[in-house]
């Protein structure tokens, strides 16, 4: 089976993406002191734009 030059490249492409994603969340995760954690400032304004929608506000 062979894999043509642009499947190789492809699938080099996604390998790096994947390994510099694991990096990025171990990094994460080491200097959250073990835990991965997210700010809470963009789920709490969907929430609340959210709320006003549902009451009727539009704007």
């Amino acid at each position: 089976m062979t894999i043509s030059r642009d499947n190789a490249f492809r699938l080099y492409v996604m390998t790096a993406f994947v390994v510099i994603s694991a990096a990025i969340v171990a990094t994460s995760i080491t200097a959250a002191g073990g835990h991965l954690i997210y700010t809470l400032d963009d789920p709490y304004i969907h929430l609340s734009v959210s709320e006003s929608i549902l009451r009727g506000a539009t704007g």
